[in-house]
């Protein structure tokens, strides 16, 4: 109900371009963490399509898909255009490179993302039981 109760998230609207975006790049993030990891992106958890050669990388987008979905919010709150231009993807690339707190550290998305993965391989290592989520 984030961005209200007529919303739908498949529909053409600017709300979704800058979901879509917004994800795209988190999903960059991600997907490269995962090979830094020793992981490979297209062998997923819950994601699988032959298709995709992401799967990976979407199962473990979740965790981040509410700082896209604030920052798309906060977005649209301060009354900017619909449309995505430069000015759009700097505003929410500036939000997404916001401190996430996590384990009580400020830290950038690409160290959540790489503790979340590095933790996701200890445990397809079996050398820990637990993942790591942040």
């Amino acid at each position: 109900m984030l961005f209200g109760p007529d919303f739908r998230r498949h529909a053409d609207d600017g709300i979704n371009a800058r979901l879509n975006w917004g994800y795209a790049v988190v999903r960059g993030i991600v997907a490269r963490a995962i090979c830094a990891a020793g992981l490979h992106p297209c062998l997923g958890l819950h994601h699988h399509n032959a298709s995709n050669t992401f799967c990976l990388a979407d199962d473990l987008i979740e965790v981040f898909r509410p700082i896209v979905d604030g920052a798309v919010f906060s977005l649209l709150a301060s009354g900017a255009m619909l449309a995505i231009n430069k000015d759009t993807k700097q505003r929410l690339l500036s939000a997404l490179l916001q401190p996430i707190e996590t384990r009580g550290e400020q830290r950038q998305i690409f160290d959540v993302a790489a503790r979340l993965a590095f933790s996701l391989a200890a445990v397809a290592a079996g050398t820990t039981k637990k993942l790591c989520l942040p």
